[in-house]
């Protein structure tokens, strides 16, 4: 009897698992459709019950994602970010589609998160949303870059949807055009001519003008507003401003207006998504002349090297090289230039920190791919085509500091720095992660360029009086470690006094430029030790590296550096993309670009980032003897 029920009790086990099962599985659930229809009925209250039962029920369904979608659409239109953001959070990153990311992007800056609110929304494609979710990404985006100060690419993010003609959007743009300084409020009228927003962006210059009492200026700036047949949806103000100026009728305003004024022609961008047949090309944008030209050739090449390797086994490819030009507008131009051609797929370049602002923006605006080659800060976040390899400050302290504190354990740092932009911008962020990290700023001294006698700001990091009458003195570093984030003239200063002082025993942390022979024959001895961080080693022991040093040694009859080897890995990487079989126009390029993960060409191994910078692990290098050596 016991054995009969211990059968049956087994096997109505395994009927109650077996249906359970099929139920926990199952995709036939009416719900979610159902609730997806309550949803787009607007009946969000029906939606919410049906997808949370469907939810509940089939917790191992492979339409669950889309539920989630519909949930946190619910909620972030209901005002409860917080639970958009729980739902969002259960769809699988690799499963989260533009719908996914906009509702991440819009959720996260409703509770005030911008910075991550920005990389979700900008990596979101708008051309996989609906009319109605593309406004809204673009409002969004407009919000959050302004809140940030990124004018300018608030405005590109207006112009960019809606055709940049949506009322609602060019609303938004209005009160921006009110808060822009001249100077960006000059950029904007140049970077949207022969659109509503230029229009709007070219009135409020005149009522600049206007309102300091510079009424022939004022005029010759609107005459071209209201001859351009542009409708914009502040037309009625520019009306009212000429009649105000004495102007007479508006509509009696003929081409015969003053001429230094006259529109210039609207640029007409190459669709995005135009297909490319045959012959495709990289844009190139570096100083040809001026005191960047030496630079910007070495960088130009090692792109021409990688298209040489490229065209070996897959010919057809070309690099077009242009000026990034001296001024914003011939910056500017240069961008259009390229832009023009259908068979350049993406620009690389910029280098120098102006050029790349000013270009990202153009490119950004015409949506081709620009991959600059700059460290200065805020490029990537322009806009989400466009990308950024480059040494930054961050990263170079970053690794310092992971090899400092979290390998060696140090915990007490001091920081003598040059009192230049570039100084303080390393010292600070310096300072702001040893403290992030847990550690101990014990003292920061500043000096001036022209400082040769080190004695006061070395002897106040250690806290003694800079007036006592010693020739030396002996008394042990308060701290473990100094950060000195300058170039080799000045080192070769400091680093022979540092032991006259007391601080011979001090790990020494250093920058990428420390990286000289120079340095090592005037103050090898004083430097044993020292450590710094570089993008680039040409004596690594990675495969890749002595690959690319002896083809590039036996190709110019000399080793790289790492601007060759940056312009290299750039190149090399868009010219694998410009044949890659699912690259068809810039938008697949530019989707494919923010895939890119572990690329290897150089340097070491990167990956791109969400906001579209290059995240890449750098060499920790220390001078032993009379040379450099890497740090495991």
């Amino acid at each position: 009897m016991a054995g009969r029920r211990a059968v049956w009790f087994i096997t109505a086990l395994l009927i109650l698992m077996t249906a359970f099962s099929a139920f926990a599985t199952t995709n036939g659930d009416p719900a979610l459709k159902q609730g997806i229809s309550a949803y787009e009925a607007g009946d969000r209250q029906q939606a919410l019950s049906l997808l949370r039962g469907f939810v509940i029920r089939n917790f191992q369904d492979p339409d669950l994602p889309t539920a989630y979608l519909y949930l946190a659409r619910v909620f972030q239109e209901q005002g409860s970010p917080a639970e958009a953001l729980l739902y969002t959070g259960r769809i699988p990153e690799e499963q989260k589609g533009a719908e996914a990311l906009l509702i991440e992007g819009l959720a996260l800056a409703a509770t005030g998160q911008k910075d991550p609110a920005l990389a979700r929304l900008l990596k979101s494609n708008p051309a996989q949303l609906s009319p109605t979710d593309q406004l809204q990404r673009g409002a969004a985006l407009a919000e959050i870059q302004t809140a940030l100060g990124q004018n300018l690419e608030a405005l590109a993010a207006i112009q960019r949807h809606g055709e940049g003609r949506d009322e609602s959007l060019l609303a938004q743009a209005h009160d921006i055009l009110k808060r822009l300084s001249n100077g960006d409020l000059a950029e904007a009228v140049f970077m949207f001519q022969g659109t509503p927003l230029g229009q709007d962006a070219r009135t409020e210059q005149a009522n600049r003008a206007f309102r300091q009492g510079l009424t022939e200026q004022a005029k010759n700036l609107l005459a071209p507003v209201l001859q351009n047949a542009v409708p914009f949806p502040y037309r009625h103000e520019a009306e009212s401003l000429w009649l105000a100026l004495g102007g007479g009728d508006p509509a009696t305003i003929s081409a015969s207006s003053p001429a230094s004024s006259a529109p210039v022609a609207a640029v007409n961008p190459l669709p995005a998504t135009t297909t490319i047949s045959s012959g495709r090309a990289l844009g190139v944008l570096l100083p040809l002349e001026g005191r960047h030209a030496p630079f910007a050739q070495l960088i130009r090449q090692g792109m021409e090297f990688a298209l040489e390797e490229h065209n070996q086994s897959r010919p057809g490819c070309r690099l077009v090289v242009r000026d990034s030009g001296a001024t914003p507008e011939e910056s500017s131009r240069a961008v259009r230039e390229l832009a023009a051609d259908p068979t350049i797929l993406a620009i690389a370049g910029p280098i120098t920190g102006g050029a790349a602002t000013v270009c990202a923006r153009q490119a950004q605006l015409l949506r081709i791919p620009l991959f600059a080659l700059t460290p200065k800060e805020g490029i990537p976040e322009i806009g989400d085509f466009i990308f950024r390899h480059s040494l930054t400050p961050q990263a170079q302290v970053e690794a310092l500091l992971s090899q400092a504190m979290e390998r060696r354990g140090l915990r007490r740092f001091a920081v003598l720095y040059p009192e230049s932009s570039q100084g303080k911008t390393l010292a600070g962020l310096f300072v702001n992660g040893v403290l992030r990290r847990g550690g101990q700023i014990v003292a920061t001294e500043g000096y001036g360029e022209n400082l040769t006698d080190f004695r006061i700001p070395l002897r106040l990091l250690k806290g003694e009086d800079p007036n006592k009458n010693a020739s030396t003195t002996n008394d042990p570093s308060p701290f473990e470690a100094l950060f000195l984030p300058d170039y080799p003239e000045k080192i070769s200063l400091i680093a022979p006094q540092l032991s006259y002082y007391g601080l011979q025993d001090v790990q020494l942390l250093g920058i990428s430029g420390w990286k000289s022979p120079e340095l090592l024959r005037s103050s090898g001895q004083y430097l044993q030790g020292a450590i710094f961080a570089d993008g680039f080693f040409a004596d690594a022991g990675a495969t890749n590296v002595r690959r690319f040093v002896e083809a590039y040694s036996a190709r110019y009859g000399v080793p790289p550096s790492i601007l060759e080897a940056q312009g290299y890995d750039v190149a090399s990487l868009l010219l694998q993309l410009l044949v890659h079989p699912q690259v068809q126009d810039r938008q697949s390029l530019r989707d494919t670009l923010s895939r890119v993960d572990n690329f290897s060409g150089a340097t070491r191994p990167f990956t791109i980032a969400a906001n579209g910078d290059t995240r890449q692990s750098l060499w920790l290098l220390t001078v032993a003897g009379d040379g450099f050596a890497e740090l495991p």
